[in-house]
């Protein structure tokens, strides 16, 4: 299947980098820092990590502790937004 190099859906803007084209071939100045700081420290790596080492007897490092700290985070986050909404005027 071949897809256009630059493509729209439904209002959701620019699609070409799903398809192919870097950030960077279409900008003069490069990527933005804080995807390539989300990209280097994401939640899911230390995670895939952690069941790897597990299932092939490989020693752990610090991807448990990085794929705890990940999941608390991220718990906490979610504990903290629900009770906001919970909370919040049902009159506004």
């Amino acid at each position: 299947m071949i897809f256009p190099a630059r493509a729209t859906f439904r209002g959701l803007g620019d699609l070409s980098g799903f398809v192919g084209i870097s950030w960077a071939a279409r900008t003069h100045s490069g990527p933005p820092k804080t995807p390539s700081r989300f990209a280097e420290n994401q939640p899911f790596t230390p995670v895939i990590e952690t069941l790897r080492a597990l299932l092939t007897d490989a020693p752990l490092g610090d991807s448990l502790t990085r794929s705890i700290a990940w999941s608390a985070a991220i718990a906490l986050l979610g504990y903290l937004w629900a009770k906001k909404l919970y909370n919040r005027d049902p009159g506004k």
